[in-house]
């Protein structure tokens, strides 16, 4: 299984703005910050341990942050192709965030659909 991930300074950019904000909690005490900082810190660990694309030689699934399978797509049946760099299925974009993407996990991510559609 290949897995495409978030790119790695995205987490770290919310992890660290997370820690600020629980630092700040320390100095004014508990208010919106404590969940604020909260939440940064549970985003930015799910974006530097979660996959958001995985494949294998029969499918294609778009997971969420949680690693829920949102959707998938079939390499046999479904329309997966790529336009000027993008990867589409079915004529839709196959994940509109591409651009928080790993470059160079998506970049393989595209030639393996260019291998597999040739």
């Amino acid at each position: 299984m290949q897995k495409v991930t978030y790119k790695k300074w995205i987490g770290i950019f919310l992890v660290v703005c997370a820690v600020l904000l629980m630092v700040s909690t320390i100095v004014l005490g508990v208010t919106y910050n404590t969940f604020t900082g909260t939440m940064g810190m549970v985003f930015g660990v799910l974006y530097l341990t979660k996959p958001a694309i995985e494949y294998n030689d029969e499918d294609i699934m778009v997971k969420n942050m949680f690693g829920k399978t949102m959707k998938q797509f079939s390499v046999k049946t479904d329309k997966i192709e790529i336009k000027d760099g993008i990867a589409y299925a079915n004529d839709k974009k196959l994940f509109p965030g591409y651009k928080s993407l790993n470059s160079d996990e998506y970049a393989k991510l595209l030639n393996y659909i260019g291998a597999i559609k040739k």
